[in-house]
């Protein structure tokens, strides 16, 4: 077995070129790497006793490449799979990575090495013994109420390593139980056993959630400013990507057959979004900042959902409802942010003005520029949406739109009545419940704020209230 300082990587290929790459470009000192060249030798390494790191599975290996892929879920639980090899160009035509859940597509010898040491790097930055100290201490309070646990899906929690707090489920809305002791290891087995019985979420203190996504975070923002990482394995490995409006939907009681269409929407947005990244700078920079585009996909799945029970046809809503709500926001993305120069709040958001405008004693010069920029952005944003090549002409109309209302409590270029897209609105309402449910999620707001939610919606033409409440209220 290799020493603790190493970090253990599985690579399943018969490609030398692949083979080649990691052996002289993936330093001994730091990796301990298992080579395997067939599937049984594979199959092998992945039921033996190693705590894999990373795994790199070659889907061309033999005629069973992908069903390692099966075989790395029941055996490495939460390690990070990646498909690997030349074959890579054809196969992701015909699927996601989503899809056969793996974190991404490495389809060059130079994807393969940048993962492969961003992995070894945060790794070896993740203090464990530190972090068992904070969730200790963390413990000696116990949790009074529900709103003093974090909700962190069952499927994605990190096992076959110590553990850094403790775990519970939760057997009532009131009544929650410890699972697991902070310090203990959770195999990868006894994580299988209870997600074959169905479990959903494990639950840990408010506040241990820091510890939790520490390493997970850090890694994100590593594989995030990589240039070597294609994005589409970025946006694949951003954490918690449209979890919080997936997780909501299922908490209303949304059919799993609107989940799984709002799901295949987003990633069909996101197919038409690379081919336009290759024309645009622009949205090649949107794309790559997690947390823009992780609210962008939300409220496009969202909208898709109302866009479907509004008549629209599939296609149609993708090319039109879909990009327009992808790219809502694309002109606060252009304006660097005057007031802050860390590099993740370089470019100004919407959540980032509205909470500069909520604070107590904020200068005027600066409250009054912060709003003259928010006011101007769907204007930047519709004006450079217009000029991306193959984008429909209501694209930037929707965009431009989507701060009107039509009680006036609004802001944007004022039309008439009759030239308000209602697509516009729904792009807006859905803005909106996108940024309340992710606010819940944080524990920002309460959850009782989502019955009373269609009662706020007065700036829109009562048929979209309608819509709205049919969508998402119909049934509770």
């Amino acid at each position: 077995m290799a020493s603790e300082s190493k970090t253990i990587i599985l690579i399943a290929t018969d490609d030398e070129s692949i083979l080649t790459t990691a052996k002289t470009k993936l330093s001994k000192d730091k990796f301990e790497l298992k080579f395997a060249d067939n599937f049984s030798d594979a199959v092998e390494f992945l039921e033996a006793k190693y705590s894999f790191n990373g795994v790199f599975i070659d889907p061309s290996l033999g005629d069973a490449g992908l069903k390692l892929v099966r075989h790395s879920h029941q055996n490495q639980t939460s390690v990070p799979i990646y498909l690997i090899g030349a074959k890579l160009v054809e196969l992701a035509k015909e699927i996601t990575s989503e899809q056969i859940g793996v974190q991404g597509f490495l389809k060059t010898n130079e994807e393969f090495e940048e993962m492969a040491n961003i992995i070894d790097h945060k790794l070896k930055q993740f203090d464990i013994q530190k972090a068992i100290k904070e969730g200790k201490e963390l413990a000696k309070s116990e949790p009074e109420n529900f709103e003093d646990y974090i909700a962190i899906r069952a499927a994605n929690f990190l096992s076959g390593s110590t553990c850094l707090f403790d775990v519970f489920v939760k057997i009532r809305d009131d009544k929650f139980v410890k699972l697991l002791n902070i310090g203990e290891e959770f195999e990868p087995e006894r994580l299988n056993k209870y997600l074959s019985k169905g479990l959903e979420f494990l639950y840990i203190r408010k506040g241990a959630e820091n510890l939790y996504i520490n390493f997970c975070d850090q890694l994100t923002k590593k594989i995030l400013s990589s240039k070597h990482i294609s994005s589409e394995v970025k946006i694949s490995q951003t954490f918690g990507h449209g979890e919080q409006v997936i997780s909501a939907l299922k908490g209303q009681g949304i059919n799993e057959e609107s989940i799984l269409f709002a799901k295949s929407y987003a990633g069909n947005i996101h197919t038409l979004l690379e081919n336009i990244s290759q024309e645009s700078g622009a949205v090649k920079s949107l794309m790559k900042n997690a947390a823009l585009y992780d609210h962008c996909a939300s409220t496009a799945m969202l909208a898709c959902i109302m866009g479907k029970k509004f008549g629209l046809d599939a296609v149609e809503s993708v090319e039109t409802l879909g990009l327009a709500c992808t790219l809502h926001d694309i002109g606060l993305f252009q304006i660097q942010n005057p007031y802050d120069e860390k590099e993740e709040y370089k470019y100004l958001d919407e959540q980032f003005i509205q909470d500069e405008l909520k604070k107590e004693g904020l200068a005027q010069k600066r409250k009054k520029e912060l709003q003259r920029i928010y006011n101007f952005h769907p204007e930047i944003g519709a004006d450079l949406v217009a000029d991306l090549p193959g984008i429909k002409e209501v694209v930037p109309q929707i965009i431009r739109q989507h701060h009107l209302r039509i009680d006036s409590s609004g802001f944007g270029a004022p039309v008439k009545a009759s030239d308000f897209n209602p697509l516009a609105q729904i792009l807006a309402i859905a803005d909106e419940y996108s940024r309340l449910l992710f606010q819940i999620s944080k524990f920002k707001i309460k959850e009782e704020e989502i019955a009373s939610f269609p009662e706020k919606l007065t700036g829109y033409s009562r048929p979209i209230q309608r819509l709205f409440h049919e969508s998402f209220f119909q049934d509770l």
